[in-house]
């Protein structure tokens, strides 16, 4: 008798041990699942990362060699507009 409760009971183990496996593996799988979906957003993410990157180097480029003309021909014209305007102005002496 003893050893038919003893039976019993290592068959209960054994049942809650099968269960408690299958909702390991579920868990498992459940996490594996939104890891892979995490890291295809990181690399996405890097991927971008990137690409802001390369965007701003070259815009910073285009302004480098774009913006110093303009500079220089507003520049003039605001000398030559301060001539105009201290033509008008009366002189000491």
């Amino acid at each position: 008798m003893e050893k038919e409760k003893s039976s019993y009971r290592e068959k209960e183990i054994l049942e809650k041990m099968e269960e408690m496996l299958e909702k390991n593996l579920e868990i498992s799988r459940r996490i594996e699942k939104i890891s892979r979906r995490a890291e295809k957003h990181i690399k996405l993410a890097n991927i971008f990362g990137y690409i802001k990157f390369g965007l701003v180097v070259i815009i910073l480029i285009l302004i480098f060699i774009y913006v110093p003309p303009f500079v220089q021909k507003l520049l003039e014209a605001y000398q030559e507009f301060w001539k105009a305007i201290n033509s008008f102005l009366p002189t000491n002496g």
